[in-house]
């Protein structure tokens, strides 16, 4: 109880977090029951608090309190969603508008085929004249058409009409749409040089542009110093936050080693910054004046740090923590870190509702509380001497409570989990630390003319330490069992997995036996969902029509067995796989995987059969491509995948004949094509 009484404002903030977060994933809109319930609770509180204060009257306070916050949450978060909708095209606006005004608003990053550039609508032609718009957007030119013009354009007038953000076409496929939509955008421009009617070139620089020149300069004079290939691609990541230069096969390997967080400026990057700042301004602590002083020159060092990594999601929010953080500790000799965190959390919320369904806010805040409150006690469990063995056990400790704190989240998202993390973060944590400031102050003496030669031999010891990260990570990687892959948990299973652990902390803190209890209740809870979902997988028995460009693919589930029916060049490609088909197996509970060629036959399915082009599931006939004009079997339910929409109408016999995403669309379908155009996965039972 006296913990929470600390805390009054972390008190406060966690209700008005949760109804934005339920106005925001349940949609909720306010009306006038909303502003009658608000009041009515004011009202409670307002003559309650006037009465002598009981036990009964205080519980009846603190009820309306909550439950006004959880309103206003609600309405905060659904004012947003109303914002959003406001601003956005619909397809009417899409169909009548005859141009587009849109101003490049950021970072030029590349793709496969084509650069991708932030941007904002800011006018709509319609009847030819120019209409005030804002809304953010995506732009995308081929590779093929761009050029140093549009390299310097400030804004441009496209004929091209925008296409809506599609939702997924495969179940659990990553939402893009509701991705996007966070971030206010609910369209995409796809710009071929032809479309471009006018362009306006850039006058003057801006500061975005500026740091992201300075950036780029740095990162210049590294690679003039003889930091190449992987190692560039991770001090490009860890020190600036560019991931276009890491190779995509290392990526990987911190992934399965648990230290991908080092390679995304974020929290750890932004503290050790804080760290430095704080210790070499530590003099300027003596008097008020120069107290205050050191407080804008933290500020200004942390912000400087934010820009010069290109203002990331994750760098902002843990700018805005530590800005708190060093407010706090310099207004007020005993702040609660708790309330300076609730304090950041809330701001940013205020500012941006949206950030409470992201992924990176929800871990960055995770990892803070989870070192907050267990690292302090697991590090007390035991006492060591040798001060090198005793800072082993601090980063141990802080990468326990850290994993542990995120760990239910990581499952739910990421279908997975690194078992080796503590013995990567064993080194991962020091050689970063190490590589950050080497890195900085390498790049600071580079300008002082009479040291700047020292720069290269710290090049040359900033080349060895990365390598050898490098190497201990791949070591890490290829150890057994290095990750459990295929977890799957639901969004309740994900909160029983965060009481659990609250549950656990009271009990072996503070040997609580009714903690125990719930603690035990709640495991039981998590075992019995387990085992229902893994009976409901073992008697599954479906076949999946997959929508996936360019390509046919077919999921048959036989319990927890799959056999995918695909092409080489699909089942090759990770990539894909990994976004289209596999968190759609790990959430059927899938534990063994069969590839079938497309053009190769199978008889061992216990369900279905496969010969040529036929497939035999259960009672049905699916047919993969062929003559349209082709008789499907009378007595069975059959199904016609075609390879070409045709443009004659044709009497098909079967039951369904179906567009993939293999179907090429030569012609649009009319009301006279018996066709079904797939704008989902299909399934067949």
């Amino acid at each position: 109880m006296n913990f929470w009484r600390k805390m009054p404002l972390s008190r406060a903030v966690l209700p008005f977090f949760i109804g934005i977060f339920l106005a925001l994933e349940l949609e909720l809109h306010t009306h006038s029951l909303f502003w009658v319930l608000l009041i009515f609770f004011l009202i409670i509180i307002g003559i309650f608090s006037l009465v002598k204060a009981n036990k009964f009257y205080n519980s009846i306070i603190s009820v309306s309190i909550l439950s006004s916050l959880v309103l206003l949450g609600i309405f905060r978060g659904e004012s947003f969603n109303s914002q959003l909708k406001k601003n956005a095209l619909t397809v009417l606006d899409i169909n009548s508008s005859e141009a587009y005004l849109l101003e490049f608003n950021g970072r030029i990053s590349e793709k496969k085929k084509s650069f991708k550039i932030p941007g904002i609508i800011k006018g709509v032609y319609k009847n030819g004249k120019l209409l005030p718009h804002y809304e953010k957007t995506l732009i995308y030119i081929p590779k093929t058409e761009y050029n140093d013009t549009l390299r310097f354009t400030k804004e441009i007038v496209t004929t091209q009409k925008p296409s809506l953000i599609k939702s997924p076409k495969n179940p659990s496929e990553f939402n893009y749409k509701k991705y996007l939509k966070g971030l206010g955008i609910s369209n995409q421009f796809y710009l071929p040089s032809s479309s471009i009617k006018e362009i306006t070139k850039r006058t003057e620089i801006t500061y975005t542009e500026y740091f992201e020149k300075l950036r780029e300069y740095n990162l210049d004079k590294l690679q003039s110093l003889g930091i190449t290939g992987e190692v560039f691609g991770v001090v490009s990541a860890l020190v600036f936050g560019q991931k276009d230069y890491l190779e995509p096969e290392l990526y990987n390997s911190y992934g399965a080693a648990g230290a991908t967080h080092i390679l995304a400026v974020s929290g750890l990057h932004v503290g050790l910054i804080y760290l430095i700042l704080a210790w070499v301004l530590k003099p300027l602590l003596k008097n008020k004046f120069t107290k205050w002083l050191r407080l804008f020159l933290i500020l200004l060092g942390l912000w400087f740090y934010a820009a010069l990594t290109g203002f990331s999601p994750s760098v902002l929010r843990a700018c805005t923590m530590f800005s708190f953080i060093s407010l706090a500790n310099t207004s007020a000799s005993e702040s609660n870190i708790f309330n300076t965190l609730s304090a950041s959390a809330l701001f940013l919320l205020l500012v941006q509702p949206n950030l409470i369904m992201e992924v990176g806010f929800q871990l960055s805040y995770s990892a803070v509380l989870g070192i907050l409150l267990i690292q302090p006690w697991l590090y007390k469990l035991v006492y060591i001497k040798t001060t090198l063995l005793d800072k082993a056990w601090q980063i141990m400790t802080v990468s326990i409570a850290a994993q542990t704190g995120t760990f239910p989240l990581a499952l739910f998202y990421f279908h997975q989990f690194p078992n080796y993390f503590i013995i990567s973060n064993l080194f991962v944590i020091p050689l970063a630390t190490l590589i950050l400031y080497l890195t900085l102050f390498t790049l600071f003496i580079t300008y002082i003319p009479f040291i700047s030669i020292a720069s290269n031999a710290l090049a040359h010891l900033l080349n060895y330490i990365v390598l050898f990260l490098n190497k201990t990570i791949k070591v890490v990687e290829k150890l057994p069992m290095a990750k459990t892959e295929g977890i799957d948990i639901s969004i309740w299973e994900c909160f029983i997995l965060y009481g659990i652990i609250g549950f656990l902390m009271l009990t072996v803190i503070n040997q609580s036996y009714s903690a125990l209890k719930w603690c035990l209740g709640l495991f039981l809870a998590l075992v019995s969902l387990q085992c229902n979902e893994r009976v409901q997988q073992h008697a599954q028995s479906s076949l999946h029509i997959h929508l996936i460009n360019n390509e046919r693919a077919i999921s048959i589930f036989e319990g927890r067995t799959c056999y995918f029916i695909c092409s080489e060049s699909l089942w090759k490609d990770e990539g894909r796989m990994r976004f289209h088909v596999n968190h759609f197996w790990d959430k059927s509970g899938i534990s063994e995987i069969n590839h079938v060629s497309i053009s190769e036959d199978y008889e061992e399915g216990k369900f279905f059969r496969k010969k040529g082009a036929f497939i035999t599931y259960n009672e049905s006939v699916i047919v993969l491509g062929g003559d349209p004009n082709f008789c499907g079997n009378s007595k069975k339910k059959s199904i016609l995948l075609i390879d070409e929409i045709p443009y004659d109408e044709e009497t098909f016999l079967f039951d369904k004949v179906i567009a993939d995403g293999k179907t090429k669309k030569k012609y649009r379908l009319n009301h006279k094509h018996k066709i079904l155009e797939l704008d989902y996965c299909l399934e067949v039972k």
